[in-house]
């Protein structure tokens, strides 16, 4: 973890770095198109237009100013001494860069605990009770279909047992009551679980279980 970290951190230094390049070079392109276009009409030198351009758009801005409040120091720096150095520049461009780029807060996303569901194993359904002929915590002889369960509930899903696949295959009539069964081969194929309830002390079905034997 700390290392995907340090990764993390390093990748970011190494793309604000790129970014600061470039905004320098496109900054200087404008600004040098600007004096190509502007410098006769004004009797300006390149660099009064330089120095002027930097301190009316990037120091003279109160929205800037507003939220990078080092820049005003530099702003009062620039005034009295009418100059502006490379550092200060680049000074500038990186620390607006830092500002734009600064990571937001995220929301802590809190995890729900998983529920443990519990599996248990039931008979052949019986239609008349509504309710499984036995429920029972391991597999038997007699065993049709697996039940998980929520404990806190009593609600769940049910499934054929893996250990009653022959059975079942041999014999349909093991299915009845609680699932819809359809197609004419010998390999189960599931089509969607069951649902069931915990009511008055047994487990009714709520959604048959589909079937499709292929």
């Amino acid at each position: 973890m700390e290392t995907t970290t340090l990764l993390i951190i390093a990748g970011t230094a190494i793309l604000i770095s790129i970014l600061s390049i470039i905004l320098n070079f496109v900054f200087y392109g404008k600004v040098k198109r600007y004096l190509s276009d502007n410098s006769t009409d004004n009797g300006m030198d390149g660099r009064g237009t330089i120095r002027d351009e930097i301190v009316s758009v990037v120091l003279g801005s109160s929205r800037v100013r507003s939220i990078l409040p080092k820049l005003q120091v530099i702003r009062e720096t620039v005034q009295a001494t009418n100059e502006i150095s490379t550092e200060t520049f680049n000074f500038i461009v990186e620390t607006v860069l830092a500002e734009v780029t600064k990571k937001q807060p995220t929301e802590e996303v809190v995890q729900q605990p998983e529920k443990n569901f519990e599996k248990k194993y039931a008979d052949a359904y019986d239609s008349n009770s509504g309710s499984f002929y036995s429920v029972d915590k391991y597999p038997t002889d007699s065993t049709v279909y697996e039940l998980c369960i929520d404990p806190s509930t009593g609600d769940g899903t049910f499934t054929v047992c893996k250990t009653a696949y022959n059975r079942v295959t041999e014999c349909r009539d093991y299915l009845e009551g609680a699932s819809e069964v359809s197609g004419s081969g010998v390999a189960i194929h599931i089509v969607s679980e069951g649902k069931i309830s915990y009511e008055n002390g047994k487990y009714t079905v709520i959604t048959p279980l589909e079937i499709r034997f292929e």
